[in-house]
């Protein structure tokens, strides 16, 4: 018995569909959040769908946004994210500041642009620890939002002085957590990769 080829083919192509079951590419796969501020922001994103909805609302929004960051700002949000020490500066005879800014978080979460300045004011033993443009963790107690008056602490600029959520339009949005005052109580090294 004599089979014909194009019904041999169609047997051996549902032989190796059978093998490889289809993937349903409409689920889309959630990742795990990267760092405690990106689980925080989709959260809040969820339950104010309509944050961007017009410029009353979206105002309304930002302050809102503003007094839940300042809450989760003090439970240690930021903890997690690698800060670039931009400088330090002793802004008072004994008493020192440290510059850390957000370099790492470029592009590190999905269709969100977060911007923020950490000026940190530390210790004679944490100054022995630090060198310019190197990464760290920073632990520490959020105080308050600075405006203009981080030129009280340090000489060089920061640059997110407003807090507040933006649409990029189908871009994402830009987030800025804004210029945070912290009493840092812990510094550790980013261990470098090579």
């Amino acid at each position: 018995m004599k089979i014909p080829l194009s019904i041999l083919i169609f047997f051996i192509c549902i032989l190796v569909g059978c093998s490889n079951p289809i993937e349903n590419k409409s689920i889309p796969t959630q990742q795990p959040p990267k760092f405690k501020l990106d689980a925080f922001l989709d959260n809040y994103i969820d339950s104010n769908k309509n944050w961007n909805q017009n410029d009353i609302i979206r105002e309304r929004n930002n302050n809102k946004f503003k007094t839940i960051l300042e809450t989760k700002l003090k439970e240690g949000l930021l903890d997690d994210i690698p800060v670039k020490l931009v400088e330090i500066k002793e802004y008072s005879k004994g008493l020192y500041a440290a510059h850390f800014d957000d370099y790492s978080l470029i592009g590190a979460i999905e269709n969100k642009d977060i911007h923020f300045d950490i000026i940190g004011l530390v210790d004679e033993k944490t100054i022995s620890i630090l060198v310019e443009n190197k990464f760290y963790f920073v632990k520490g107690k959020f105080k308050q939002f600075l405006y203009k008056d981080f030129v009280n602490y340090i000489d060089g600029n920061a640059y997110t002085w407003r807090t507040s959520l933006e649409s990029k339009g189908g871009l994402g949005i830009e987030v800025n957590l804004g210029i945070l005052l912290m009493d840092v109580e812990q510094v550790t090294p980013v261990p470098e990769t090579t």
